[in-house]
């Protein structure tokens, strides 16, 4: 809800393994990085280092078109407009270091022609129409079960939220 906040710690990890990190990838030269798309470090390595960046995206897309749709309210924008110093200067902490960013965008979104790999399918995707040949809807990221559940009532739910909402035992006990 903070972006300045946001930008700040994503900042902070980012260059608190700099030196470690790039020197690595310096050495090795990968040809590609592939990231998640919230592990700011690796897109903005992979500028630095001029490697193609795959970003895998395990919630769902973002752009223009399905950003409208997230509702920001007024206090949101209020918070955006007045953190934008902030956010100015976390960027030059970066630049100073040699990533090649010009503005918020660089950090929280892809462009159009960044390859991403999105785990929902087209179907679940806000505006999915909207979005580049570059982005791979694929579906769910599910490992083999090794032991199935086993129905004891009548009426079996099963929830996935992730690692971000696992602990809304509340939010499970109404379901």
């Amino acid at each position: 809800k903070d972006i300045a906040f946001a930008t700040k710690v994503l900042v902070d990890t980012t260059l608190s393994m700099d030196d470690a990190i790039y020197q690595n990838l310096l050495d090795l030269q990968p040809d590609c990085i592939v990231a998640d798309s919230m592990a700011l470090w690796g897109k903005l390595l992979a500028k630095k280092l001029n490697a193609k960046f795959v970003s895998s995206t395990t919630t769902f897309a973002f752009n223009k078109e399905s950003s409208k749709i997230m509702g920001q309210d007024l206090s949101s924008i209020a918070k955006m407009i007045f953190g934008m110093p902030k956010i100015g200067k976390e960027l030059r902490r970066l630049q100073e270091k040699g990533y090649p960013v010009n503005s918020v965008l660089d950090i929280i979104a892809n462009d159009p022609q960044t390859d991403t790999i999105v785990y929902t399918s087209p179907e679940f995707q806000p505006c999915s129409e909207s979005f580049t040949d570059k982005y791979a809807f694929v579906g769910p990221s599910i490992r083999p079960v090794k032991e199935p559940i086993q129905k004891e009532k009548d009426k079996l739910i099963y929830i996935s939220m992730g690692t971000v909402n696992n602990d809304l035992l509340p939010l499970y006990q109404v379901c």
